[in-house]
Order: C-alpha cells, then structure tokens, then sequence
C-alpha cells in the first residue's frame, strides 16, 4: 500500500511537471503551444491505421474530452484504438526525474519494458517506460509522453512515435488542435440498455433456460440473466458487463494484470509460456518439478471446482489457462486467468466470467452481442 501511495503521488507530481508552456511551439486558436503540430495525422496512420479524425486537443490523463488549451493530443483510429501524446515544452528534465523514480518504484510491484526500451535507437537523449503501456521520450529539456495502452502499435511503434515528434519541435506543424476538436465525434457506439444486445430466445438457446427476462443495470453497464437452474455454489445468476469505451486499453490491461499476478504466485521457473497460432498462451503456476501426481492432485481440485459450476479452463496438470489472442467476430478475445472471457468489438468491452456457464457458451454469447454493436 505504501508503493501505491508514492506512485500516486510521483505521477501527481509528473502532471505539475508538465504544466506550463516555452517559448518556439505552435500556438493554436486555444491558446499556448499545440501538442497536435508535432506528429501528423498521415504520420499518425502509418502506424495506428486510418483516423476517425483529425488529431485534437485533450487533458493528459486520458481523457478524450476536446479541450482547447489541452496539453494532450488525441489519435484515434477508425476502429476506436487510440494514442494520446502529452507534450513537457520545458522542464522535460525535472519532469525525467519523476518518471525515473516512479520507474524504480514501480518495477518492485510490476515489470516495465524500460530493459527493451533501452535497445531502441531515436532522437532522444533519455528514453523510459512505466507500467500500462506508457512512454516517455527525453531531448534536452523538452519531452513528449505516450500513453499507447490498447493501441497496437508496440514499444516500437510508440519509440517512432515519440522520434518523430520530437524532431518537430523546432520546425513544428501549421496545424491547429483546437479548431479540430470542435468537430471531434463522441464514442464509436451510443451506450444504451446492454440487454437490448441479445434476444431472450438467443440468450436461452446458448445459455440454457432463464427464470425471467434479462434484467440491466442502472447505469447501463450490465445485464443480468437468471438462470432457471441454479449450479451449485455459482449460483444461477449469468452477468454480461459492458464498457461502452477505451475496450482495447482495458483488455490489454488486464492481460497485463494477470501477467503480474501470475508471476508474482510462480515460483522461480514454474511460469510456462509459449506461442501458439492463436496467440501468447500463459498458465498459472505448478510447483518446480511438478510431475503426473501433482497434476492429477490438481486436476482433482479442479473438478470440484467446476462441479459447484465454476467452469474454469485448465491445461492437463489443472493449471489455469490464458489465451490473450481468441479468435472470433471480435477485434480482440481474451481467456483471462481461466475464469472469465473478455471481447472487444469498436471499442466496447464485453465480459463473462465462467459461473454458470461453460466457456464455448461464453463465446457464443458475447459473439451474439457483438452483432448488435
């Protein structure tokens, strides 16, 4: 607790950095220096894809609300993936010092790319990362930080990013960021009545029969079925959540979570990894020697577990599976920590935890919902 705290107050302190504005940058019509004129929207596409718009003006902290005099800039591909640029025009070098330590900090709980970052080549005299997919890019005493979760584009692709914008603040663009967000379209999908996504008679025909019509949340996040059979301790209750936006930067999120938690239970050397077609494939830990026995044991755990209806997904020594690449009529599909299914379809989140229900029903519920998006 006491590392979060600090790491609160260093990323505080990183945001007061950041404040203020130097001589040299571009002004735009919302006043002080436009951190849109220093990476073009062709530029932008080179890496993210089409844009669903011209590049506008935003607060930091990943708000995608136009400001006029925000310090931020906003990307967004037309299929709802994002980049948002903050710009230090001064005090880049003070402003270094806080990510340094926050860095330190922060790798005692969760591991950044900061080693990879350190073989990258570009315009930049410091270069770091912190957790979450965020990069920070140091010449002289000007910076620029990208916030790339969810994106795509890669350390690589966020190390260009922050190479060319940092060649640009001597010459920086004719472009005014402002002015574009004026006309900066709101999120891709109307939030609405999560319920409405999938017919009752479709939810009973994947999911079995229901005691009553699907009830919805009150603030349009979730829709609840009610099972006509209870299943043990799950109960009979079957929760589709909604986030109507940022998906692609909160299933990435969570597929950097559960790499945490699960290196933080392995034991040394007990993580198993591989690459498989249809993505990065991680389990939960077994003990280091961990032979037939042992996986019998857990396989025995496991079966309890799902005879109370906890469906969980395990490999054949009862260790919990992950699957970040799930192919299906998603963007992106996640099998998170063997317990729940994530779906990303324009930027909305779908999610289902296995209680009640079995993984292919998951899947074929959500791919349901996502016809309706």
């Amino acid at each position: 607790m006491r590392t979060i705290t600090l790491l609160v107050f260093l990323a505080a302190a990183l945001a007061a950095c950041s404040k203020g504005a130097s001589q040299g940058g571009s002004v735009s019509a919302g006043g002080g220096n436009d951190p849109c004129t220093l990476v073009s929207r062709a530029e932008a596409e080179q890496l993210l894809g089409p844009l669903r718009h011209d590049p506008f003006r935003v607060n930091s902290g990943g708000n995608r609300i136009p400001q006029p005099n925000g310090s931020a800039c906003f990307y967004e591909a037309a299929n709802g993936r994002r980049v948002i640029m903050d710009v230090d025009w001064k005090d880049g070098g003070m402003a270094m010092k806080v990510v340094a330590m926050g860095g330190s900090l922060s790798e005692q709980v969760i591991a950044t790319d900061t080693g990879q970052a350190d073989t990258l080549e570009g315009r930049w005299d410091e270069l770091r990362m912190l957790p979450g997919d965020n990069l920070y890019a140091r010449k002289g005493d000007q910076m620029v930080s990208l916030d790339y979760l969810g994106s795509g584009i890669g350390i690589a692709g966020a190390a260009h990013w922050a190479h060319v914008a940092l060649g640009r603040f001597g010459h920086p663009l004719a472009y005014d960021g402002a002015a574009a967000g004026r006309t900066a379209p709101g999120p891709l999908v109307t939030p609405r009545d999560p319920c409405t996504l999938v017919d009752r008679a479709d939810v009973e025909r994947i999911i079995g029969a229901l005691a009553g019509n699907p009830v919805a949340g009150p603030h349009q996040d979730v829709c609840t079925y009610t099972l006509a059979q209870s299943h043990g301790l799950a109960g009979n209750k079957v929760e589709l959540r909604v986030s109507w936006k940022d998906g692609f930067g909160a299933i990435e999120n969570s597929r950097h979570m559960t790499d945490v938690v699960v290196s933080k239970v392995a034991p040394p050397g007990s993580m198993v990894r591989g690459s498989t077609d249809s993505g990065l494939q991680t389990k939960s830990p077994a003990a280091p020697g961990s032979d037939g026995g042992f996986g019998g044991f857990m396989n025995k755990v496991m079966g309890a577990v799902r005879s109370q209806g906890f469906n969980v997904q395990t490999d054949s020594n009862g260790r919990l599976q992950s699957d970040t690449a799930v192919a299906g009529p998603w963007d992106a599909g996640a099998l998170v920590n063997g317990s729940g299914f994530y779906a990303v379809k324009h930027d909305v989140l779908l999610t289902l935890d296995l209680r009640g229900i079995t993984y292919a029903q998951a899947k074929a519920l959500i791919a349901k919902a996502v016809e309706r998006l």
